[in-house]
């Protein structure tokens, strides 16, 4: 009988706990020291200054701004995943915040596995090391307190350097710009030489043979140079 009830009331607990789960709630506490900072949790403004949010567990982006509009507002961000009576605090100082600066720039910044947001950004003056990543880069971790003013933190490049072709190389743009240069001068002196030529056979002045020649003769040396920047160019795309 007494295994019976115990049972029954195993089965009827269970159907309680189905029916009518237990609250699993959070808390996220927000320390400012500017009463009239904004706080907005998920995309949705909560609240000014000091909050304390008892919530839902689960993901929230935090984002804390200077009450004080100007164009160069500090903004902080944070992400968590908050559990089950877990309590969360975060310490937001406008009047000590630092611009962390990375070459390149949108690495992501990590306070342990959150992400806190991409570079430039503005970060608490604390003792607490960030992680920064950026694919492509070498992780590094800093100390906010070694960061010089000013200074942006290098980033290893560790990736593959993308190779550079040839029709995008300076040497490209030179060779086509000399065949151009040296086909526009060619055609001018020939054009020239051809018409001296028809004035002598109609006059039949010696000086004006000459001129010819002597047009004839750049005629040919900007030929041959361009011939050669033409051979030059073909060269450089036979060895690509």
């Amino acid at each position: 009988m007494n295994l019976s009830i115990k049972f029954c009331s195993a089965i009827i607990l269970t159907l309680f706990a189905n029916i009518f789960p237990q609250d699993c709630k959070g808390t996220i506490m927000i320390n400012t020291d500017d009463p009239n900072s904004i706080i907005i949790i998920n995309d949705s403004l909560r609240a000014t200054g000091k909050t304390v949010l008892a919530t839902e567990a689960g993901l929230y982006k935090i984002t804390a701004k200077c009450g004080v509009r100007s164009w160069d507002d500090i903004v902080f961000t944070d992400s968590l995943n908050l559990k089950c009576d877990e309590e969360k605090v975060f310490n937001y100082s406008f009047k000590s915040a630092i611009l962390l600066q990375t070459d390149p720039y949108d690495a992501g910044v990590y306070n342990s596995d959150s992400l806190i947001g991409h570079t430039p950004l503005y970060i608490p003056f604390t003792s607490n090391n960030l992680i920064l990543m950026k694919p492509g880069y070498e992780t590094k971790i800093i100390n906010p307190l070694e960061i010089q003013i000013g200074m942006p933190v290098v980033l290893n490049f560790f990736g593959k350097t993308k190779k550079e072709i040839f029709y995008e190389k300076s040497i490209f743009k030179y060779l086509m710009g000399g065949i151009v240069a040296l086909g526009a001068v060619t055609a001018y002196y020939k054009i020239k030489a051809d018409k001296k030529f028809e004035e002598y056979q109609i006059t039949g002045e010696p000086a004006l043979l000459n001129k010819t020649r002597q047009y004839d003769l750049i005629s040919g040396i900007t030929m041959g140079a361009m011939q050669i920047n033409f051979g030059v160019l073909i060269y450089f795309f036979l060895a690509e």
